[in-house]
């Protein structure tokens, strides 16, 4: 990837699916504090999974957000990162 494409912020994170047996209540306390909202509004995030949590997202700041992706996932969050837009999939405003 070109440097320009990587500052670009060309790339996007999804909250693509909740396991069975998700520690949902952990999840919301942790994604709330990397969205900057309330547990039960990102408790709400998460059950409309999927759903795009942030969009025009550079090659840095996905390598940033990395730790904090791996820490849901072990509580029962998948996410995936693409680089093309996710169709009929609702976004977090």
């Amino acid at each position: 990837m070109a440097a320009a494409e990587q500052e670009s912020g060309n790339q996007f994170i999804v909250l693509s699916g909740i396991r069975h047996g998700a520690q949902i209540n952990v999840a919301a306390s942790e994604l709330a504090g990397i969205l900057g909202v309330d547990p039960p509004i990102a408790g709400s995030i998460i059950k409309r999974a999927p759903i795009i949590l942030f969009k025009d997202v550079t090659a840095d700041e996905v390598n940033h957000a990395r730790p904090h992706l791996v820490s849901l996932a072990r509580v029962g969050l998948d996410f995936k990162i693409t680089q093309s837009p996710p169709v009929n999939i609702p976004k977090v405003n």
